[in-house]
């Protein structure tokens, strides 16, 4: 039910209500029961728009303040009424039949409250609300053509007056069609390209054959040379073979040991180093006495020449060659 319930301090006279009216009428005011007359009280709307011709809610404004803890009602009851006179001899708008059902489903809302459980009219509302959604949605009908709006029917074609169109004599082409080829004339053509790539000859083309249950190895794993990672870089395949490599630095007359980010399967590869600065004479052989592999993850490589940077290189099967 609408129904506010405030109580006085002895110095207040307004109080708000938000349940939705259609005229100050409809809005019912007691102070401890006593029915409180237009004299004694103004209903005022929170706004003056209307929304489905209601206002949605307000506050009353008391002649004089209740006492402290008198107990202020304040409630709604509608009063059905007709609200649009619908004279026969003119069109319903839209906007009256909107208004007129909205007092009459909020007159039996109000009924339903001050009543009680009654279920026939708990049934008719929920009927009513589907009702108003259904008119919502067919919209605004002053938008509709009216019947003098549509033209004149008469004006259209039968379909037994259209023609018979396989009775239209055929259409000449005055373009001149000599210059393009005909289908006979492209397939042909498709066809001849094809024999010649047929007799191409590929077997010097691809030399490396492959057993019948062999496949063509392929990277599976790598890492690109950067600055962070000193340019070491490597290539992993699926075979476990594996090809490395990096920068090694400066060597004067001493050993580097590198250690190789693969590990290799056992100390049988390849290992090489070269100097990557050809102004810098390389005057000793650094392999005869520099050379050496300890184990399967380090190479040390040593000369008795001054080296300003070199460049390491690692290939052989690798210890994840289960790949």
């Amino acid at each position: 039910m609408y129904l506010i319930t405030y109580l006085g301090d002895g110095t207040a006279t307004e109080f708000n209500f938000s349940f939705p009216y259609f005229q100050a009428a409809d809005v019912h005011v007691s102070v401890n029961s006593v029915i409180q007359t237009s004299g004694a009280c103004t209903v005022i709307p929170t706004s003056e728009t209307r929304v489905d011709g209601k206002y949605m809610g307000g506050r009353v404004i008391l002649t004089t303040a209740p006492v402290a803890g008198a107990e202020i009602r304040i409630w709604r009851k509608i009063d059905l009424s007709r609200v649009i006179d619908y004279q026969p001899t003119l069109p319903i708008n839209t906007d009256c039949l909107n208004a007129d059902f909205n007092f009459m489903l909020e007159y039996l809302r109000d009924l339903y409250e001050l009543d009680g459980d009654v279920e026939n009219i708990e049934n008719g509302l929920q009927f009513l609300d589907s009702i108003q959604y259904q008119i919502e949605q067919l919209g605004d009908f002053s938008e509709l053509a009216r019947k003098a709006d549509l033209p004149d029917f008469t004006q259209f074609a039968k379909l037994t007056d259209i023609p018979d169109t396989s009775e239209f004599a055929a259409a000449n082409h005055t373009h001149d069609m000599s210059a393009y080829v005909t289908n006979t004339a492209l397939a042909a053509t498709i066809s001849e390209l094809q024999d010649e790539i047929d007799d191409i000859d590929t077997s010097l083309a691809f030399p490396i054959e492959f057993a019948p249950d062999d496949e063509p190895d392929v990277v599976v794993k790598t890492q690109l040379p950067t600055a962070e990672n000193n340019y070491t870089w490597y290539r992993l395949y699926k075979s476990g073979w594996v090809e490395q490599g990096g920068r090694g630095g400066a060597l004067e007359n001493s050993a580097k040991i590198i250690t190789l980010p693969i590990a290799m399967a056992d100390t049988n590869f390849y290992a090489s180093m070269i100097n990557m600065v050809p102004a810098t004479p390389v005057i000793k052989n650094y392999n005869s006495i520099g050379l050496y592999i300890p184990n399967n993850t380090q190479v040390r490589f040593a000369t008795l020449a001054t080296v300003t940077d070199f460049a390491w290189y690692i290939t052989g099967m690798s210890a994840q060659s289960d790949q």
